[in-house]
């Protein structure tokens, strides 16, 4: 992905999530984590994809207190990575530790969205 989609991304509360992060349940509770990432192989989003991520990002920020979210980073959060590969998205959750790696039935990003 280039700069300006990556930064692109971010404005909208996309993070670009390249490894590193994973669960810890001493640090659960206390760790500043992202709502959402797209996995740095990914295919990059359409513009209308773009919008979509946008609106997941905002409904997932609007299960929190408006207080407890902060440049869509959010104590304790449990980040949904979401990645595109062929046109179709899938996700996995930060806890997720066994198990498929990534959700095994991939869609649309709409599609996605509904089961996050």
């Amino acid at each position: 992905m280039n700069q300006g989609l990556i930064e692109r991304l971010r404005k909208i509360g996309v993070y670009l999530h390249s490894g590193g992060l994973s669960y810890n349940p001493i640090m659960a509770f206390s760790a500043k984590i992202p709502l959402v990432a797209i996995w740095k192989e990914s295919e990059e989003p359409t513009d209308q994809e773009i919008s979509q991520l946008a609106e997941i990002v905002e409904t997932m920020a609007g299960h929190y207190k408006p207080t407890a979210v902060h440049d869509f980073i959010v104590e304790g959060a449990n980040m949904v990575t979401l990645r595109k590969v062929n046109g179709k998205w899938t996700f996995r959750r930060m806890t997720w530790e066994m198990g498929p790696t990534w959700f095994l039935q991939p869609g649309t990003l709409e599609e996605i969205a509904a089961k996050l």
